[in-house]
């Protein structure tokens, strides 16, 4: 008469004595492991989603306007063409001579002619 199987212990699973508690704890890390792996990995690809390749963006161009009358250099300067100097001289002839009347008034300021008239007066606010 064959003796019967020896019981697993209490609390412990059993696949019909395929394998060992421990390996069945092996097997379960490795489980909890890949199923870690595959959502790291996921969030990972929705998240390069959203990343922009700097190489290939296309040129971005910031739209702003200025009031003459009101601008400081510091502001002045952040219109394209417009450096230190030219600002400083706007500014200077803003104070002697009072408000600009119009776009062409700024032909006034020294070092500001017809041409770079042209490039700048697309960031200028109209004059009222």
């Amino acid at each position: 008469m064959k003796e019967p199987a020896e019981l697993p212990p209490k609390g412990s699973i059993s696949f019909g004595g395929w394998l060992a508690p421990a390996h069945q704890r092996v097997i379960g890390a490795l489980c909890l492991l890949a199923a870690n792996a595959l959502a790291i990995g996921a969030g990972w690809l929705r998240w390069q989603e959203r990343l922009v390749d700097i190489d290939h963006a296309g040129p971005r161009r910031a739209e702003f306007r200025i009031d003459v009358n009101e601008a400081v250099e510091s502001e002045m300067m952040a219109i394209p063409t417009v450096g230190p100097k030219l600002a400083e001289a706007m500014v200077d002839h803003r104070r002697q001579a009072g408000r600009f009347e119009s776009h062409e008034s700024l032909l006034e300021v020294h070092g500001l002619g017809p041409k770079k008239l042209a490039k700048i007066q697309k960031y200028l606010l109209p004059i009222d």
